[in-house]
């Protein structure tokens, strides 16, 4: 039967109406897409006009973003978490690299103001909200983190080797920016009290979620571009995906993509109540985290994926998943060793020889070359990244190299033994908090995220260092405060990962 031109109209109006009823704020999406990509090419440039580029694309993102995260209504106290945090995240992005040599001779190039404005605006935010009255008031009166407190005495420690350093102004502007976080988290905590830990965590995933997203939209835009190719035949893949604009190299592209498959795992074992269309987007993000690993092909990503995988297995309480797992792990190395080490291998290896393997890419030369640095002063090091930088590895030829690739070498060289042993002190604290927070039963992101960011810590540069992770520690000790520690028991503390 052939449908009259009336109810042809109807089904047009009904259409129409559906289409009226989405959100318009989701218009802002591309526009702020289009605005990034732009941002990016300015950079590069050498117009006037870079430093408004990047405000623009700023405020066009943020838009979207901050409207995602506080729905319809805006909360209060979204001054003091919502905007600085924002603000710190924002501040981590990169478009451009630069070589030792030309970070020395121009330190503020137009994308390095644009950082430092974002910083000194978190930090104004962040003061202004520890001078100003709690909206609401922790029960025990003050708001006090372990993990935090020494955390903050490793950024005294930076400051203190900054005149030891290479260039004074450069280290200790990497103490500011540390700084900067530890304001940030204890003043949107002192505002709003328990209710910041889950508010500052939508924004990071959120925002780590469109970073993942950044680097495949470049990838489809410019294939060609958003790839590094591996001319060795026994690569498994000959390619590593990474990302455009922002610039993510592909270690940092498989490191968020570990983050983001465990951060929404968590997420999804913790909440109570989700829709099955938010169950679907977690699973979809889970998924779309482990290909941007695969796709990577970072090393030292696969090897927190399966120690990931067995922390989420062990405190998600899933016995007789854990168990079959091994033992088919344990029957298919058992059965045939060699087989499964010569598929294993292409992995672990990514095209290079045995030996450049074993020297975990130049890593062992950079860690033996930073001992006699580090003994030039050994307490309280040769300044944080400057040290490792100017006299580690600029002498080695590796000027376009920004860190060591390890946060505990990166910590012993720029802060010495006494800023390693209260960086570990505060991870350590941290990670207990967190193992006993999963054994409750209250909550699975803490250790999960700080499993992974351990296994990161061994060969890359983590929490040590202003950084996209290193907000995402400081959250993390924040969250788990000696007043959450003395009230887990009772069942009042919210979940981590609970939104």
């Amino acid at each position: 039967m052939i449908p009259s031109s009336f109810a042809i109209r109807q089904r047009a109006r009904g259409r129409l109406h559906a289409l009226r009823r989405l959100p318009k704020w989701w218009l802002l999406v591309p526009v702020g897409l289009w605005l990034a990509w732009w941002a990016g090419r300015a950079v590069a440039s050498e117009g006037p006009g870079r430093i408004l580029a990047l405000s623009v694309a700023g405020l066009a993102l943020g838009v979207p973003t901050l409207k995602a995260v506080l729905g319809r209504r805006i909360r209060a106290g979204f001054i003091a978490v919502e905007v600085p945090v924002f603000f710190l995240v924002l501040s981590t992005l990169v478009f451009r690299g630069r070589s030792a040599d030309e970070l020395a001779v121009n330190p503020l190039d137009p994308a390095a103001q644009f950082r430092v404005v974002c910083v000194a605006v978190a930090m104004i935010l962040a003061a202004v909200a520890l001078i100003s009255r709690p909206l609401f008031v922790p029960s025990n009166g003050r708001v006090t983190s372990s993990p935090i407190r020494l955390y903050f005495l490793y950024v005294v420690v930076v400051f203190l080797g900054a005149p030891q350093s290479f260039s004074l102004a450069l280290t200790g502007y990497r103490g500011i920016e540390l700084l900067a976080v530890v304001m940030v988290m204890v003043g949107a905590r002192h505002s709003v009290g328990d209710e910041a830990a889950a508010r500052i965590e939508a924004v990071l995933y959120w925002f780590t979620v469109g970073l993942l997203l950044s680097v495949w939209i470049g990838w489809i835009v410019a294939p060609h571009l958003a790839v590094n190719y591996i001319t060795n035949e026994h690569a498994p893949l000959a390619f590593q995906i990474r990302g455009l604009v922002p610039s993510i190299a592909a270690n940092g592209v498989g490191s968020l993509g570990v983050l983001l498959t465990f951060w929404s795992l968590g997420r999804l074992r913790t909440a109570s109540s989700l829709s099955r269309f938010q169950r679907l987007l977690g699973y979809a993000f889970a998924g779309l985290g482990v290909a941007s690993l695969v796709l990577a092909q970072y090393r030292t990503g696969y090897g927190a994926f399966v120690i990931g995988l067995l922390v989420y297995l062990l405190f998600g309480r899933r016995w007789l998943l854990a168990t079959g797992l091994l033992m088919v792990a344990i029957v298919a190395v058992a059965l045939n060793p060699s087989v499964f080490l010569e598929r294993a291998e292409p992995f672990l290896l990514r095209g290079q020889s045995t030996e450049q393997a074993s020297e975990l890419s130049s890593r062992v030369d950079f860690w033996s070359a930073a001992i006699p640095v580090w003994e030039t002063s050994p307490f309280i090091g040769r300044g944080l990244l400057t040290g490792t930088r100017y006299e580690v590895l600029a002498p080695l030829g590796y000027t376009d190299t920004a860190g060591i690739h390890s946060t505990w070498v990166e910590a012993l060289v720029g802060t010495g033994v006494i800023g390693l042993a209260l960086l570990f002190g505060s991870f350590l604290v941290a990670y207990r908090r967190a193992i006993l927070t999963a054994l409750r039963g209250v909550g699975l992101v803490p250790v999960l995220l700080l499993t992974v960011l351990a296994v990161r810590s061994v060969t890359g540069n983590t929490f040590e260092t202003f950084s996209h992770q290193a907000i995402i520690f400081l959250w993390l000790a924040i969250a788990m405060s000696d007043e959450r520690e003395r009230t887990h028991e009772t069942g009042m503390v919210p979940a981590v990962g609970a939104t």
